[in-house]
């Protein structure tokens, strides 16, 4: 899935609920999302967390890669936390055996930049996408000193920051 290490961990929640396999903790309020039929595909922010449930008891997971945290909290629902950017795909067994496939996307969270992006440059308009370790800055400003100015900002946070700002020629 485009990371350099892969792990294969299975975890039998029937026997171990209280298994955990990220280190950090969990936040105890995250958002619940129903799961339905099908393989699904999940984003998350590093440090995010959320709870999937299902329509049946979930009696093992596995999860490709150790990017993603997951540990039960009922018969039917696994707390799942973005430990590190990158992707991971979570194996949910049904209780006959049959597994449904969630990619999970983990991603850099950028709030912390948008806010500070927002609030230092109000009338550009620039918008961020996260990558694996870094971030792109797109958008329209008003000069070549403001677009400095945002990537100097930006690159507090992701020292890596590509720019991708255009100066609207057009502002007065």
């Amino acid at each position: 899935l485009g990371c350099l290490a892969c792990l294969s961990l299975g975890i039998v929640l029937a026997s171990q609920p209280n298994s955990a396999i990220a280190l950090q903790a969990f936040p105890n309020s995250a958002q619940v999302e129903e799961v339905g039929p099908g393989n699904q595909r999940l984003e998350l922010s590093v440090g995010g967390s959320r709870v999937l449930r299902f329509p049946y008891d979930v009696p093992r997971v596995q999860i490709e890669e150790t990017t993603v945290g997951a540990r039960p909290v009922s018969p039917n629902e696994i707390m799942i936390q973005g430990v590190r950017a990158c992707a991971a795909a979570l194996y949910v067994y049904d209780p006959r055996g049959q597994f449904q496939t969630i990619e999970i996307l983990v991603a850099n969270d950028i709030r912390p930049l948008t806010d500070a992006l927002e609030s230092l440059f109000p009338t550009a308009q620039v918008r961020i996408r996260p990558l694996n370790q870094s971030v792109v800055v797109t958008g329209q400003v008003a000069s070549v000193d403001q677009a400095a100015q945002i990537m100097e900002v930006t690159r507090d946070f992701f020292p890596t920051a590509i720019n991708h700002l255009q100066v609207d020629v057009n502002h007065k």
